[in-house]
């Protein structure tokens, strides 16, 4: 059942304020971490997203830009590069909520079930290439 155009501002509109407020837990996580664990660039990054999903979230007023959402193969595009930029398992795991709530409004549960697969094999798999602190 498709949301009515009301609702689906509505909620267009709640993935908009939720951004940087993942972005602003995933940085507090990496800077409580000393540089060492938490990953080359990976404040850097997530400062940047977090000053464009800001903008972002104070654009949803202007009428022109509030119509045109961030498509979320752009929020899956910094997900997969934070997972190559960090080495905290808790402030990916952030960024990873964001994507799912993002991919459970727009694309319903069945398609974010199988997002959710695809990142936990990424998550299994990475170690092996790049090991986290603490994994062997």
């Amino acid at each position: 059942m498709q949301p009515h155009a009301a609702e689906r501002r509505h909620l267009e509109r709640q993935i908009a304020y939720a951004r940087p407020i993942f972005m602003v837990l995933a940085l507090v996580d990496l800077l409580d971490r000393p540089p060492s664990e938490r990953g080359p660039h990976a404040v850097l990054f997530v400062t940047i997203y977090l000053i464009v999903s800001l903008s972002l979230a104070l654009s949803q007023k202007l009428p022109w830009v509030g119509e045109m959402p961030l498509p979320l193969g752009v929020d899956l595009a910094a997900l997969a590069v934070f997972l190559v930029l960090t080495r905290s398992v808790v402030s990916f795991w952030f960024v990873y909520l964001f994507v799912a709530l993002a991919a459970g409004i727009r694309w319903g549960t069945r398609r974010s079930v199988i997002l959710a697969a695809i990142v936990t094999l990424a998550l299994l798999e990475l170690p092996s290439t790049a090991p986290w602190p603490g994994s062997k």
